[in-house]
């Protein structure tokens, strides 16, 4: 009798220890915010069929390679232009390579002006280009601006001259494309050295806002730019 009671305790106790370890494993999915999604995840193609790594970071998932597709994801083509004059007074989505280098755009990915993003159709389906909201979260997912700029960096040999922070994975893997610039006395400039990043978000008075990464520097930093400029663009999963 004593033995049976003891075994019919010990079914109740590993019911409800089952019970209570379901609930648990529910609850810590029931929010999107508390997925933790770090780690290579899956490979994107645009329509050009370029290829793209997604990787985890905290609850987001972003591609660590910068955009190089000429086309919107519903097939429209963008404009590809090469005249520093024609670039400087377009007013509709425009590429370009910098130097208009296409070995430069195989390494570094194609910048794009301010108007590509606003079609909302640049990425490819299911991915957006990030608002400043997005990489307010991924700053803060890499210990605050200050030192996230050396975590979001590249550390393959070549790209930064300093400091890609070795401690962390290549997620982001962050490279110093450079930018194309409005100014006709300035056009392309700053590659190797630093890297800009369009936002989703503009504000007509002040200009587009963009993330800027320094080589010389750890910290994240940010510009308002001009829609004629060309930046890199990064995705980010819906």
């Amino acid at each position: 009798m004593t033995s049976l009671k003891r075994h019919n305790r010990f079914g109740i106790w590993f019911l409800l220890l089952a019970f209570t370890l379901t609930q648990c494993e529910k609850g810590s999915y029931s929010s999107k915010e508390k997925i933790d999604y770090t780690g290579h995840l899956e490979t994107i193609f645009d329509l050009d069929s370029n290829s793209y790594m997604a990787f985890g970071i905290g609850t987001q998932i972003w591609m660590a390679q910068n955009l190089r597709t000429s086309r919107l994801n519903n097939g429209v083509k963008i404009n590809f232009v090469t005249e520093n004059n024609q670039w400087k007074s377009l007013n509709q989505p425009g590429y370009c390579w910098y130097n208009n280098d296409s070995i430069k755009n195989e390494r570094f990915g194609t910048l794009y002006n301010f108007y590509t993003v606003e079609t909302g159709s640049i990425c490819p389906t299911g991915w957006h280009v990030p608002t400043q909201t997005d990489w307010n979260i991924l700053i803060k997912s890499l210990k605050g601006e200050n030192v996230a700029g050396g975590k979001m960096k590249s550390y393959y040999s070549g790209f930064w001259s300093y400091p890609p922070d070795f401690s962390n994975p290549p997620t982001f893997s962050a490279i110093p494309g450079g930018y194309r610039s409005s100014e006709s006395n300035r056009q392309f400039t700053s590659i190797d050295t630093t890297g800009y990043w369009w936002s989703s978000i503009s504000n007509i008075d002040s200009g587009c806002y963009s993330i800027v990464l320094k080589a010389g520097s750890t910290v994240v930093h940010s510009s308002y730019l001009s829609k004629q400029d060309g930046l890199s663009i990064r995705c980010i999963k819906d």
